[in-house]
């Protein structure tokens, strides 16, 4: 249950792909994510995410991000691209007091934060 969502067919067609655009907007305190993309396009500029319980701004599935001026405090996470998300530009962004990662860029289809924790093969010898 994201705060702001926008989400896309998986269509192989030409369709233009679904657009989120938020400028100057203030998402605080909220109990789940602030921004989630699903096959679509979120551009975020000049906004500020703070006290998220879980990611900022998760963007999967064919979705990408482009970020401009966005400000992120005492998030669970701050930008989180896994699962097949296509893009992501940040550009001139904040990011401070995040419970996990700041940024997290998972190129498989696992949930971020799972891999993120998982041991380290390498640990296991």
């Amino acid at each position: 249950q994201a705060a702001a969502c926008v989400a896309g067919g998986r269509s192989s067609t030409s369709q233009q792909q679904p657009r989120l655009v938020m400028v100057k907007c203030v998402v605080q305190r909220y109990g789940d994510v602030a921004v989630l993309a699903v096959g679509a396009q979120a551009v975020l500029v000049d906004c500020v995410f703070s006290s998220t319980q879980k990611q900022a701004v998760e963007i999967r599935e064919g979705a990408s991000l482009i970020a401009h001026s966005v400000t992120i405090q005492d998030c669970g996470q701050g930008f989180s691209l896994y699962g097949g998300a296509k893009a992501g530009i940040l550009n001139d962004c904040t990011i401070t007091g995040c419970h996990k990662e700041g940024v997290l860029v998972a190129g498989s289809h696992e949930n971020a934060a799972t891999r993120a924790q998982r041991v380290p093969q390498w640990s296991q010898r």
